[in-house]
């Protein structure tokens, strides 16, 4: 594949760098049905990692999209940049096992 910015909806994007997607914008119910259809381009079992760490907002959808996604390319796959919210919604839903999220970075001061 090749490396590509695609602007999904309005809010959400997904960019392909490598063997990297990188997400940007809110994964919530109402952008995750796009991104879905734009991830069944951009995200292959080729990708090693996905980049949340600009996502701005998370809710259950974000979760159902995320285990496609890891479905789809395997054990190798990392999530990198997973926000609190994120995590806590992926235990709550007893998921968190299934997904591999790394937490996101603290912010520097």
């Amino acid at each position: 594949m090749n490396d590509a910015s695609t602007q999904v909806s309005a809010e959400v994007a997904l960019q392909r760098d490598g063997d990297c997607v990188r997400v940007a914008g809110p994964l919530t119910m109402i952008t995750v049905p796009a991104a879905a259809r734009e991830g069944d381009t951009v995200v292959g079992s080729d990708v090693k990692r996905i980049d949340l760490s600009a996502v701005t907002d998370v809710d259950s959808a974000a979760v159902a999209l995320l285990l496609e996604w890891a479905r789809r390319v395997g054990p190798s796959l990392r999530i990198e940049g997973a926000s609190a919210s994120l995590r806590n919604l992926a235990r709550l839903y007893s998921m968190d096992q299934l997904l591999p999220l790394a937490a996101a970075s603290p912010p520097s001061s």
